[in-house]
């Protein structure tokens, strides 16, 4: 039940944040019914473009730097765990999603970036980082879907989204030995899901 109200209160700090976010600089698109809008005009809208997801520390990218993100993904690197993935999103890469006719990111929000210690308030480090990407993508018009993002649940079961305190509250037992885990482990299992823990 503690874990609960903790919960609930974290998730109303976070509906106040937003909602002061929003307040703050009116949206371009909305949703209205089961369609994007454009809020100006009330015109319908497509949204397409990439995800935009830092799936380790700090969870989400930096508006730094001059040159577009070239992820490399491919059976090989995924097959023996090395695949590379930017850990930044910035005005060339807006530049390179506009000329190829995309006009939105899903950028991928972890929690276990967003309040990584247990307290009662988001890490200010990540609400900068968020506010920046926000400030960069409003002022090239580009729409940002925010993704609630979580592979296999959290940290504790070698992906990303639930924070390792959480999990190490919700099931003690399971997490005992969560903080030394073997990234190498990880990236095993990952590539070979139907192998035992």
């Amino acid at each position: 039940m503690m874990i609960m109200t903790r919960l609930m209160r974290v998730a109303t700090t976070a509906a106040i944040a937003a909602s002061a976010a929003s307040a703050a600089v009116p949206r371009a698109v909305r949703v209205d019914g089961q369609q994007f809008v454009l809020a100006e005009t009330n015109a319908s809208v497509v949204l397409a473009g990439p995800n935009v997801v830092v799936k380790g520390p700090p969870y989400l990218p930096s508006v730094s730097g001059s040159t577009i993100c070239n992820d490399v993904v491919n059976d090989e690197c995924k097959a023996l765990g090395n695949c590379s993935s930017c850990t930044t999103f910035n005005a060339a890469d807006v530049a390179h999603l506009k000329a190829n006719g995309w006009n939105s990111i899903r950028l991928g929000v972890v929690w276990a970036g967003a309040q990584p210690r247990d307290e009662d308030r988001l890490d200010p480090a990540f609400l900068e980082r968020l506010h920046a990407l926000l400030d960069l993508t409003d002022r090239e018009g580009i729409a940002v879907v925010l993704d609630n993002h979580g592979d296999a649940v959290g940290s504790a079961n070698c992906g990303n989204g639930i924070p390792m305190w959480f999990s190490q509250k919700a099931s003690p037992v399971r997490c005992l030995g969560a903080h030394s885990i073997n990234r190498a482990s990880c990236r095993h299992h990952r590539a070979h899901p139907a192998s035992p823990r």
